[in-house]
């Protein structure tokens, strides 16, 4: 949400892109100027002020400022050994500026911590073999949410490199080894990179595991069969 900044008539907002190189910006609520004011933690979006100017964002299990002008790096001021918090958001701080609110989910999502490991520069290939390699207990403590693996995908897709997209949609099967959702998705990555056989296979799993019973699941179902027989011949 947009926050207030202390001593200006304004209000500072997150300016997002798909990569999480994320900025925060200002407007001036005199003129409807609006205005760079820093570099956001990457990946972040939520932040809050203190009433000395500092901005807090955070991160992980830690509480990171900084104050835009004084200051280009975000410094770490705080790290939290609670269970329950380790995946922070500083959401705002209280009137006398001694308390700061948190939100943390109770599990940190899969999605999350996929996109953290892109955005500090590891390779795709490198962080599922990891987490392939530690099998269950290195995903017992994550939301294993399906839509926001698969979207992580999808931004790799676009962003970065099918094969990107393709390990992670592959990693998200051994997941949900029932999902048609994901079988559907790896069919379109891999016949998008040119393997038409892997991507029958793909399609033609999902119809195992497709119950057609909403519209949606039908519409799918469709396109899965329409796709198959085009890369058939028939």
């Amino acid at each position: 949400p947009p926050q207030l900044v202390p001593g200006r008539h304004a209000i500072s907002f997150t300016k997002t892109d798909s990569l999480g190189r994320n900025q925060l910006g200002m407007l001036d609520l005199r003129t409807l100027q609006s205005s760079t004011l820093a570099p956001a933690l990457v990946g972040r979006v939520i932040h809050s002020w203190t009433r000395n100017g500092f901005v807090l964002m955070g991160k992980g299990n830690s509480i990171y400022a900084l104050k835009p002008g004084k200051a280009a790096t975000w410094k770490k001021v705080a790290e939290m050994i609670q269970p329950d918090l380790q995946s922070l958001s500083t959401y705002v701080v209280s009137p006398r500026g001694d308390k700061v609110i948190l939100i943390s989910p109770l599990m940190p999502t899969l999605q999350q911590a996929l996109r953290d490991s892109i955005q500090a520069g590891r390779p795709v290939a490198d962080v599922i073999r990891n987490l392939r390699r530690g099998g269950a207990t290195a995903v017992a403590g994550y939301d294993l949410a399906e839509g926001g693996i698969l979207a992580v995908a999808d931004d790799r897709a676009t962003h970065g490199t099918l094969a990107d997209a393709i390990d992670i949609i592959r990693f998200d099967t051994g997941l949900h080894p029932t999902s048609y959702d994901a079988r559907m998705a790896l069919g379109s990555a891999l016949r998008k990179s040119g393997d038409t056989a892997g991507a029958v296979v793909a399609y033609r799993k999902s119809l195992e595991f497709n119950p057609r019973n909403t519209a949606g699941e039908k519409k799918d179902a469709e396109d899965a069969e329409k796709a198959i027989a085009e890369m058939s011949g028939h």
